[in-house]
Formats: structure tokens, C-alpha cells, sequence
């Protein structure tokens, strides 16, 4: 646990829709590192990959709570004239259609992180296919979550709202 300080995943936790973060948190590559010197470079390709995709996510995390904030910025304006009605509608359109963005990429992510588990279990140390296990679930929360919110993401849905 982090103590204090709120990390990147914790703070989207709170603001945003999907979790990109939460991918981040539970790719495994702490225990990966233990392994056969048999598949040193296999091992080490995926860790190198697990690292890269943890940047990605937590960058998307930021972005997808950067699109939620602008979503609910854009709901908060003033309707009080017909010119006012229609930029708040066509702001509400533009926030929702960029909020769409960090959810496919989400779902994109999370494909990876479960093809990189499954290479993981099928050669790492065995007491790593519980972290590959672990992974791929939260991979598959965040794609779920990320199918959800992007369908509610899209211009179909009421800008009145």
C-alpha cells in the first residue's frame, strides 16, 4: 500500500469510468523476473512488454479522467439562450466522442496483457500463474468496463442530460 500519496490508478479510480489503471496495477512482473535460465530472453521480452503496456495504461487512465472531467464540464453549461443550448449540446457531443478514445484503447490493452499472461503461465515460474491469472481477469474487467462506457460514449446518447 501506498501511504499518503495517491498513485495515478487510485486518484482515476475515483474520477473515471473504465480502469486502465487497474490493468497497470496487476500486470505481473515482479515475480515473472524469477524464472528458468532456459527462457531468460522470453521472460525478459515480457517483462519489458509489461513495463511498456504499465506506462500506456497509466497514461490512459489520465486521459480517460481528463475526457470524464470535460464530459462534466461540458454538462455544466449555461442554457439560458438557444445559441447557449446548442454549444452546450455540440460541447457535450465533441467530450463524449473524445471519451471514446482511451476506452478502445483500454480494450486494445487489455487484449495484450492477456496474451501476455498466457505466455507467462506457460513458461514462467509456477508460482507466477496466479499474478498471469490475476491479470488477465483484471484485463478482462477493464475491457468490460471499457465496452460499457464507450457505448454510453457515443453520439447517440442525450446531450440534454
Amino acid at each position: 500500500m501506498h501511504s499518503g500519496a495517491q498513485t495515478t490508478g487510485q486518484r482515476y479510480q475515483v474520477r473515471g469510468g473504465t480502469c486502465p489503471g487497474g490493468i497497470s496495477s496487476s500486470l505481473p512482473s515482479g515475480r515473472a523476473r524469477q524464472h528458468t535460465p532456459k527462457h531468460q530472453v522470453t521472460i525478459g521480452r515480457i517483462i519489458t512488454e509489461v513495463d511498456e503496456l504499465r506506462g500506456i495504461a497509466l497514461r490512459l487512465a489520465e486521459a480517460d479522467a481528463d475526457a470524464f472531467t470535460a464530459v462534466t464540464g461540458a454538462r455544466t453549461l449555461s442554457q439560458s439562450t438557444e445559441e447557449e443550448k446548442a454549444g452546450r449540446s455540440a460541447a457535450i457531443a465533441q467530450a463524449l466522442a473524445s471519451a471514446a478514445w482511451p476506452q478502445a484503447q483500454t480494450i486494445s490493452i487489455a487484449g495484450m496483457v492477456v496474451d501476455l499472461a498466457v505466455a507467462l503461465a506457460a513458461i514462467g515460474n509456477p508460482n507466477v500463474i496466479s499474478d498471469a491469472a490475476a491479470a488477465a481477469e483484471a484485463a478482462r474487467a477493464a475491457c468490460s468496463r471499457a465496452a460499457s462506457s464507450s457505448a454510453r460514449s457515443t453520439p447517440s446518447w442525450s446531450a440534454s442530460g
